[in-house]
């Protein structure tokens, strides 16, 4: 059984994306994405830290970027990945 984890701190932004020219899926079209970033803080931990404690380490974590990470960048954020497990 996982630990109840307290969540003491909440901060969300969200931010409207232009597209480099209008997108659809054959029902709507749009000009725009919106991307909500949130940090969430419980005691000292955060982010992929606070995520690995809230859901345990039966269950994998993944990110989606959409391709958006250079090599360094995916291989720095897994490596802080691994790091958050216990």
């Amino acid at each position: 059984m996982r630990p109840e984890v307290a969540i003491s701190e909440v901060a969300a932004e969200a931010f409207e994306i232009p597209t480099n020219q209008p997108e659809g899926d054959g029902t709507l079209t749009w000009s725009s994405t919106v991307m909500v970033v949130v940090r969430a803080r419980a005691g000292d931990a955060e982010g992929l830290v606070l995520a690995r404690r809230v859901v345990g380490d039966d269950v994998e974590l993944y990110v989606d970027a959409n391709g958006a990470y250079r090599a360094k960048q995916a291989i720095r954020l897994g490596q802080r990945m691994s790091e958050a497990r216990r």
